[in-house]
């Protein structure tokens, strides 16, 4: 199942790259709904310049933010304000800084989103985050 995901996500995010090629997206983040049908709070995006890959988490209000998340080589994690699906939602960015790492990227990507797809109610996302960062 990771490995279809692996091509899902990837599929998607090569999407992402050619619109932010075709259009005028500098300086910008283009990103879009993992699943098109239903709302899971998981977006895939690309920041321009650069193709810079990122999985963005949505967080609930009540949703912690004062996690410390690994320090993984050629990722980084951030907590951003994003005006998806309402103004001011928080999201939980896992970026790829270091393109070399990008299948690795996508593989923990693929894991995490698997976990995630599980969860039924949002606010238990961050918990199940926090228990796959940890494997």
């Amino acid at each position: 199942m990771t490995e279809r995901m692996e091509e899902t996500i990837e599929s998607i995010w090569k999407t992402i790259e050619e619109k932010v090629k075709q259009g005028s997206y500098a300086d910008k983040r283009v990103y879009q709904r993992l699943d098109l049908e239903r709302e899971t709070g998981i977006r895939l995006g690309v920041i321009a310049p650069g193709d810079i890959r990122e999985l963005l988490i949505q967080l609930t209000p009540i949703d912690k933010t004062d996690f410390t998340p690994p320090k993984w080589v050629g990722m980084r994690f951030e907590i951003i304000m994003l005006d998806v699906p309402d103004k001011g939602t928080r999201h939980i960015r896992l970026y790829l800084n270091k393109p070399e790492h990008r299948n690795v990227f996508t593989m923990v990507c693929a894991n995490i989103v698997n976990t995630l797809l599980e969860v039924l109610k949002p606010e238990h996302r961050t918990v199940q985050l926090l228990a796959c960062l940890e494997k």
